[in-house]
Order: structure tokens, then C-alpha cells, then sequence
């Protein structure tokens, strides 16, 4: 059976439970009774909550600056990718470009009858493309 210490514990917690409670049930209906205290609780919270993960977010930039340049960095580079792959192709165009109409000349020397063939003619287009190319770049 309970022992009257027992009992008197279990009462004690009973009162402080029901203090609480009402102490709560009070405070919901202040604020049902006055709508303007529930929106600037709300705000005041929301304030809060929002300065809070500001300065968590700010402390985890801090914490792993590496991580977060190398994300803004691939951000950055991802929408830029067109323009950067034309500049590479632009760049080793140039490079590149000579040296494969020189060996697509050379093939069109070495094997006379293809030359008549769509394959010479792509070779001259593409090299007359390529000049033109060139001058505007």
C-alpha cells in the first residue's frame, strides 16, 4: 500500500501539476480575450526563432568556410558553364583548330580520290569556316 510519505509526495506534485495548468489555462485566455497580445507574442517568437537560425547558420559558415566557398564556387561556375565552356573551346580552338585542318589537308593529299568526294569538300568548307572564324575571334 502507499505510505503516507508517499502519499504526501504524490499530492505535493498533484498541487504543482494543477498550479501550472491553471496557470496556463489563464494565460490562454488572456490571450484569446486580447487577439493584439497573441500577434505580437507570435512576432516576438517568430523574431526569435528567426534570429536564432540566423546565428546558428552564421556559426556552421564560420565552422566550415572551406565546404561553403567550394559550394558557392561550384554554384557560381554551374551557371556560369556556358560562357566558360566557350571560353575554353574558344581557347583551344585556336590551339586545336589549325593542327586538324593541316591533318585533314594532308589525309585529302594522301588519298587523291577522296578528295572529289563529300569528304574533300568538308575539309575545304571546314577550312574556310575555320579562317573566317578566326578573323572575327
Amino acid at each position: 500500500m502507499i505510505e503516507d510519505d508517499d502519499l504526501a509526495v504524490l499530492k505535493a506534485r498533484r498541487d504543482i501539476s494543477r498550479a501550472n495548468l491553471i496557470e496556463r489555462v489563464g494565460e490562454v485566455r488572456h490571450l484569446a480575450a486580447n487577439p493584439a497580445t497573441l500577434i505580437s507574442r507570435a512576432r516576438a517568437d517568430l523574431e526569435h526563432g528567426t534570429r536564432s537560425a540566423t546565428f546558428q547558420a552564421l556559426d556552421i559558415a564560420n565552422d566550415n568556410r572551406g565546404i561553403v566557398v567550394a559550394t558557392a564556387s561550384a554554384l557560381m561556375l554551374w551557371l556560369m558553364r556556358q560562357q566558360v565552356a566557350r571560353q575554353i573551346a574558344l581557347q583551344l580552338g585556336h590551339k586545336l583548330g589549325d593542327s586538324a585542318i593541316e591533318a585533314s589537308k594532308a589525309l585529302v593529299e594522301k588519298a587523291p580520290g577522296w578528295a572529289e568526294t563529300w569528304g574533300g569538300k568538308a575539309v575545304d568548307k571546314a577550312a574556310g569556316m575555320w579562317s573566317r572564324f578566326r578573323k572575327k575571334h
